[in-house]
């Protein structure tokens, strides 16, 4: 058989066993393919890159495992970048999901930066109410006073000091919910406390007015925004081989037609040369 019949003629087999490979290696280890990074995602960057060691940030999170292919990944690049910058995280569950992520990050994240919790990072209980739990923030201590493990916070030395949200240098809620129009709702225009929204896909036409406001500083949106955020702050990661793998199988795809293409090409070429020598 001629090689551009040969090329026509690959195995779908040979064909999944060629994009499971070109899927797997990224994801086992990224390979930092280019990717656009949006200017959303720089300003977020920029705005928690811009933060004095010390300062406090407020996480919330407002997602579950339904989405946590999307999120997770953006809170682990977020948070990374919080502990490298020496700031100190308040991380707050919105739904009754995020306490497991956030001792998630107790686990596998805050050990490689020294973290200590409760003076570097602390973990606050669910509170039931959604919106109204977030309007009670501007009441802090009544809101709070133990930590998800029922400790005093008080007695934290991360809350030495800390009169409550007007301390807070950012709110970064990462979340698969509306979430962040409740804080600029309630927080921002009390404390003028900057707002990072990251989330689905889905929240940016929810969150889009208030980011047009500038009441939302910026986003940082999907699987795509938490590989840009990987890249910006130098922690690649999961999100960073998923679009690596993205990339490789697009690529791939598009070699297998332009293979395709050619073989058909040659084969035309060849039929039509036998063609005239024939009638010659």
């Amino acid at each position: 058989m001629p090689w551009y019949m040969r090329i026509q003629s690959i195995s779908k087999t040979a064909i999944w066993v060629a994009l499971v490979v070109a899927f797997a290696i990224p994801l086992i280890h990224p390979l930092g393919m280019p990717l656009n990074i949006t200017s959303a995602t720089t300003a977020a960057y920029n705005l928690i890159d811009s933060l004095p060691a010390g300062s406090i940030v407020f996480q919330s999170i407002g997602f579950n495992p339904a989405v946590d292919a999307e999120c997770w990944p953006q809170m682990v690049a977020i948070s990374r970048h919080f502990m490298s910058k020496n700031l100190k995280v308040i991380y707050y569950p919105y739904m009754q999901e995020g306490g497991m992520y956030a001792e998630r990050i107790k686990d596998s994240v805050a050990g490689d930066y020294g973290y200590e919790y409760g003076k570097d990072y602390v973990i606050l209980p669910f509170k039931a109410g959604g919106e109204t739990a977030i309007a009670g923030m501007k009441d802090f201590y009544t809101l709070f006073n133990t930590d998800v493990s029922g400790n005093s916070i008080k007695d934290m030395p991360i809350f030495q000091g800390f009169r409550g949200m007007q301390d807070v240098a950012a709110i970064v809620p990462v979340t698969g919910s509306d979430d962040p129009v409740y804080y600029v709702r309630y927080i921002e225009p009390v404390y003028h406390t900057p707002i990072v929204a990251c989330g689905t896909a889905p929240l940016l036409p929810v969150i889009g007015p208030f980011v047009a406001s500038k009441q939302i500083k910026s986003t940082v949106i999907g699987l795509s925004g938490a590989a840009e955020y990987e890249i910006l702050a130098k922690v690649p990661g999961s999100a960073t081989g998923a679009m690596d793998a993205q990339s490789m199988g697009h690529m791939l795809i598009v070699l297998l037609v332009a293979l395709g293409n050619i073989g058909l090409f040659f084969q035309k070429r060849a039929q039509k040369a036998a063609g005239v020598t024939s009638n010659g």
